[in-house]
């Protein structure tokens, strides 16, 4: 008995025993985005996604605000997993947010496509997955302003009372015709281009065509005083729709 006793100390005290034995903690690092943590990709996603908007005219009507998104980083940096999250979803999936629209999903995922890999994580000097939950806000109230850009405008003004006020008097027509034929809507849908040219769309119906043809005459001798949309510093072609409500006598 005496001799068992000294067996076990001497075990203890060598660290023998199991209950001296400790595991070493393995080391794990994070995945890094150019050397930065995931704000930094968030940020350069997001960038992308908007130039790729703007660049494709994508409404911003169609866009979806805020996004919840979990991927998985794999073992060559790229993201392996790209799963939305939203109020449809079900346990850890779930986020109080609206569904992303085919629009914002569309976008975002081809920006994921051109964005350069990852630095992978790391468990015990080892590449391994890791998996992120990511928040991304689309400036979509930024897009919108740079979308409508700069109006259309006649002679430095809104067209619906500058060019309403300046064709009222170079019409020849019906400025003396009291024919009761002429009650009702005349409408001429015609395009500013980029250059300020005058390029006619499109005329109603009209019962009088003499007095479609002075409107049209006088809508083409407006060129040269119209100033195009400008959309991000650029002109661009405009649609106008000129209308005129006649009575008769």
């Amino acid at each position: 008995m005496k001799a068992r006793t000294l067996i076990l100390a001497a075990l203890l005290l060598s660290g023998g025993g199991a209950a001296a034995q400790q595991t070493a903690p393995v080391e794990t690092t994070p995945p890094l985005y150019q050397g930065a943590p995931p704000q930094r990709f968030i940020v350069r996603l997001v960038s992308e996604a908007e130039g790729i908007v703007l660049a494709e005219e994508v409404k911003a009507a169609e866009l979806t605000p805020v996004v919840y998104v979990r991927t998985v980083i794999d073992t060559t940096g790229r993201p392996s997993v790209w799963r939305y999250m939203d109020r449809t979803c079900e346990g850890r999936n779930f986020r109080d947010a609206e569904p992303a629209s085919e629009a914002t999903r569309r976008v975002l995922e081809q920006a994921l496509d051109s964005l350069e890999a990852w630095t992978p994580a790391t468990r015990g000097g080892r590449p391994c997955e890791a998996e992120l939950t990511l928040q991304l806000r689309l400036p979509v109230e930024k897009i919108a302003r740079r979308q409508e850009g700069d109006p259309l405008l006649f002679m430095g003004e809104t067209p619906d009372r500058s060019f309403h006020k300046w064709a009222r008097t170079h019409m020849r027509y019906f400025a003396n015709s009291s024919s009761a034929v002429n009650e009702g809507v005349l409408k001429v849908r015609f395009r500013v281009e980029s250059d300020g040219r005058i390029t006619i769309l499109e005329a109603s119906d009209y019962p009088d065509q003499k007095m479609v043809r002075d409107v049209v005459r006088v809508i083409r001798k407006s060129e040269g005083r119209w100033t195009p949309r400008r959309i991000g510093g650029k002109a661009v072609p405009s649609e106008y729709t000129y209308r005129v409500y006649y009575t008769g006598s």
